[in-house]
């Protein structure tokens, strides 16, 4: 995909341009086609062909309607997707566009929100992911699921039951609880699959409180419920376009939280997972990855201290970061970065470590 992201950006009469003003200067009396980019001149750079803006690729506009159909992969809306676009692309009104390319999509505009989402009951929520879980069940397309929602995260974890005993059902936490280790507390509601003395022997065995909800307050599960929701809507969607519902699934739990630029998937692995747009990520990690106090990556690249141009594997050393830190966590896990790396020179004189996840998509 950088290959072929450099080739369009080397047809691009606009992006020529830019490539010409980051190899040559910026003019002061700049053409036209560099003023959207101008204000953040100093942010941009090229490597091998692509111009890249921090982090961010900058699509050229051949293949921005590809890449927007791709951000709209699971139908996920105008806000998750404008947030998962911000992450590893950029182009000129990207936020509008993608904004005009979902509200022409008819699933999206069908299956939008149409009232007002019902207050939930508060619930502490642990600075430990998975320590907290919300569980149940719904029905769709004639059969049945699980869902399992981390308290801390929102991560939700979807399982197809066989049957609606407790039996099944117990079996599919287990496995869930294997993956995400054994929690503090499970929220459900009283459905039978939850108070049959099977599942009480369930709750001694491993060990966590098992809290319920009750007719009168049914919203004290509320998250597990907005979690069904969710995974009912992102199904839903995909079924009707054909689409894979893992990758539907897949999208959402990397996609950041309102009000965050962290996802599920990342809050709760304390990784990045790799999506198809990850295909445009080769700049994403330089020579320094580290959480700043707000828990935000930064991308910190070091001054060459020559200024030289030329690419180099032995003018950098690995950097270890400093541990990475949940957004809800005291916690501190290291993230050490991979030493199977390229490590290159911008012409500015930039050194750029390019780990080799990334080098040889």
């Amino acid at each position: 995909m950088w290959e072929k992201i450099a080739i369009h950006t080397k047809e691009d009469e606009e992006l020529k341009d830019v490539l010409n003003a980051v190899h040559f200067g910026w003019e002061s009396d700049h053409a036209q086609s560099l003023k959207p980019y101008y204000h953040f001149r100093g942010d941009i750079t090229e490597i091998d062909g692509v111009l890249v803006k921090g982090p961010k690729v900058i699509i050229p506009k051949t293949l921005q309607g590809d890449m927007l159909k791709k951000i709209h992969e699971g139908h996920l809306g105008i806000e998750k997707c404008q947030a998962r676009a911000r992450q590893v692309m950029y182009w000129p009104n990207i936020n509008n566009d993608i904004e005009n390319h979902i509200g022409r999509c008819g699933t999206c505009q069908k299956h939008r929100y149409k009232q007002a989402k019902e207050p939930m009951e508060q619930h502490e929520v642990p600075e430990k992911t998975w320590r907290k879980i919300g569980a149940d069940l719904f029905t769709l397309f004639g059969k049945n699921f699980l869902v399992v929602v981390d308290y801390t995260s929102n991560y939700p974890e979807v399982a197809k039951l066989e049957d609606l005993s407790s039996t099944n059902t117990i079996s599919h936490m287990k496995s869930i609880m294997a993956r995400h280790g054994l929690p503090s507390v499970v929220v459900s509601d009283n459905g039978p699959q939850f108070s049959s003395r099977e599942f009480r022997q369930f709750v001694m065995q491993y060990g966590f409180k098992h809290v319920t909800s009750s007719p009168e307050y049914p919203q004290s599960n509320g998250k597990a419920e907005k979690a069904v929701q969710i995974v009912k809507r992102l199904l839903k969607k995909a079924k009707e376009n054909d689409e894979d519902p893992h990758l539907a699934l897949l999208n959402y739990r990397t996609s950041p939280l309102s009000g965050s630029d962290r996802s599920p998937g990342e809050i709760s692995m304390n990784r990045k997972l790799r999506t198809k747009l990850s295909s445009a990520e080769k700049n994403m990690s330089p020579c320094t990855i580290q959480d700043d106090d707000d828990d935000r990556e930064k991308y910190v690249c070091v001054d060459h201290p020559s200024g030289g141009a030329t690419a180099s594997t032995n003018q950098s050393k690995p950097v270890t970061p400093k541990a990475a830190q949940s957004s809800h966590s005291t916690d501190q896990q290291s993230r050490p970065v991979s030493t199977m790396s390229d490590v290159r020179t911008t012409r500015s004189g930039r050194i750029i470590n390019l780990p080799s996840r990334y080098v040889h998509d």
